[in-house]
């Protein structure tokens, strides 16, 4: 790095602690801060519990808003430069304006591994904590597992399907109503119908309930039991008993999660798009700053203005990822593609933009 890539990370610095504390304000107040104040006028949360719930929202707020800074900086930065015509004598002396971009882009691409990080570490654990404390402030009891109806799971082994599991209900801890399909070689060999059922040990435990065995020549064997254990796959016991929410997982929690539902059968669009999301979301600092240094090149009147032009840009790329991960969710593309729709869309834009400049200026 010379001495004039040094420069120009200088006069970026400033404009992104303003970035960050200007966007940060927004966020935290319109997204958390409004929140709970309407919803303390219902549950008359104290203030102690406004002030733990902002704490521990903040990382949240800030994997969301180092995107944001990038662009607001970059341009900032650059416009400073544009109207001090230092811009224009980096020109001169012959430097392109894509060797002037360099360092502007290899900052953001530290702010894309900063949101990274922070979405592997503090986000899941932070967001979880507080979505805890809410309920329990809401509901005066703890947060309790999701119920689900009407659970199809799927045992597949490397020859086929090995059982098929259904249960009428489950409240996260026990099946209810709960019938098992025996396969071998593809071959249906017996059927187990029980009450409930528990995972206890490493292994499912069905009460009150009967089988069904299959012989040869159609024989069929009957037998009632109380109490029955049966092996199946671990990963039954994690898709009841989740809680979570992608936003509270990491990548690795939320790719064993998936895998754990597709296993079953579920359907996991939604929650593939989610796992792009959570890159392609911080690698949006990239595409935010190449936008920023060609409306910054183009000069900017003041800070307030280019607040707003960044708020806009801001809403047309969230506008573009809502359609994409509403087309994931439904399968009509990619779980990827619905994740980084709007790269695909204003990351050429933007390079061309910055190839017409590089000509221009």
């Amino acid at each position: 790095m010379n001495i004039i890539d040094r420069y120009l990370l200088r006069e970026w610095l400033g404009p992104l602690l303003f970035a960050l504390t200007a966007l940060g304000c927004l966020m935290t107040t319109g997204f958390v801060l409004f929140g709970l104040i309407e919803d303390s006028a219902r549950f008359h949360y104290p203030l102690v519990l406004i002030l733990q719930i902002m704490l521990l929202r903040l990382p949240e707020m800030l994997y969301y808003t180092l995107p944001m800074a990038s662009l607001l900086a970059t341009m900032l930065a650059v416009s400073r430069l544009a109207n001090d015509q230092e811009l224009l004598m980096l020109r001169i002396t012959g430097m392109s304006f894509w060797r002037f971009s360099a360092p502007f882009l290899a900052a953001a691409l530290s702010l894309t591994l900063l949101a990274i990080a922070l979405n592997e570490t503090l986000v899941p654990p932070s967001a979880w904590l507080a979505r805890q404390a809410l309920h329990q402030a809401q509901s005066g009891e703890p947060l309790a597992l999701p119920r689900q109806e009407h659970l199809l799971f799927r045992d597949l082994g490397p020859e086929g399907l090995r059982h098929l599991v259904y249960a009428r209900a489950t409240d996260g801890h026990q099946l209810q109503g709960v019938v098992v399909q025996a396969f071998e070689e593809q071959q249906l060999k017996a059927v187990l119908m029980a009450n409930t059922a528990t995972f206890r040990a490493g292994q499912w435990r069905f009460e009150q309930g009967s089988i069904l065995e299959l012989g040869e020549r159609e024989q069929i064997l009957r037998a009632k039991f109380a109490s029955y254990e049966l092996s199946l796959p671990a990963t039954l016991q994690t898709l009841i008993s989740e809680a979570r929410q992608p936003l509270e997982m990491n990548l690795t929690e939320l790719g064993q999660y998936i895998q754990a539902l597709e296993s079953g059968g579920q359907r996991v669009s939604a929650l593939k798009v989610r796992w792009h999301q959570k890159i392609a979301v911080p690698a949006a600092a990239l595409v935010f700053a190449a936008l920023g240094l060609v409306l910054g090149a183009r000069t900017l009147r003041s800070a307030s203005q280019g607040l707003g032009l960044s708020l806009l840009i801001v809403f047309v790329y969230y506008l573009l990822m809502s359609t994409g991960a509403a087309l994931g969710d439904s399968e009509q593309i990619p779980a990827w593609l619905g994740a980084w729709l709007p790269h695909l869309v204003t990351g050429p834009l933007a390079i061309s933009l910055m190839a017409k400049r590089n000509r221009w200026a």
